[in-house]
């Protein structure tokens, strides 16, 4: 079951296939998990995609990218140091994850955190006037995040 789920996040974006459908996918899936053993590696994966993900995003974030600088700037409106700080708490965010894997508490704060960002990001996008596929991708990180989030909330000590 966890193989499939993988699979299909691959095809996601390897092929371009609908963010919804694999969004709703992986929240259905959670429930038809009947393992926690498997839920567990599922959670863990997702983890370490998400860590992947945001250390990227905030690289290029903190690099000052121009073609980054440019779309805060100019088709967000927002300031060059709001990007550098969204980018810095993508790092943190992403570290803080990484810390989850022993820590719970740590990765149910860093998960909530993205999430917060992650729907900033989305508002941030339709608010803008881009279009729907643009909002998707950060859309489908909000969705990861708080399955990443809820996942992880059980077992916290």
């Amino acid at each position: 079951m966890c193989y499939r789920i993988l699979y299909q996040f691959w095809m996601i974006y390897v092929l371009n296939c609908s963010y919804f459908e694999f969004s709703i996918q992986i929240v259905v899936y959670k429930y038809l998990l009947k393992g926690e053993n498997e839920m567990k590696w599922l959670t863990r994966i997702l983890q370490v995609v998400l860590i992947v993900v945001f250390m990227m995003s905030g690289a290029v974030k903190l690099s000052g990218n121009t073609q980054m600088l440019h779309d805060f700037k100019e088709i967000y409106g927002y300031s060059k140091g709001f990007m550098y700080l969204i980018g810095a708490f993508e790092i943190l965010g992403a570290i803080g994850l990484i810390v989850g894997f022993w820590k719970s508490k740590i990765a149910t704060l860093a998960s909530a955190g993205l999430a917060i960002i992650m729907a900033g990001a989305v508002y941030t996008h339709l608010s803008s006037g881009q279009d729907l596929n643009v909002a998707m991708a950060p859309f489908v990180l909000l969705v990861l995040t708080i399955i990443v989030l809820f996942s992880r909330r059980g077992n916290v000590k």
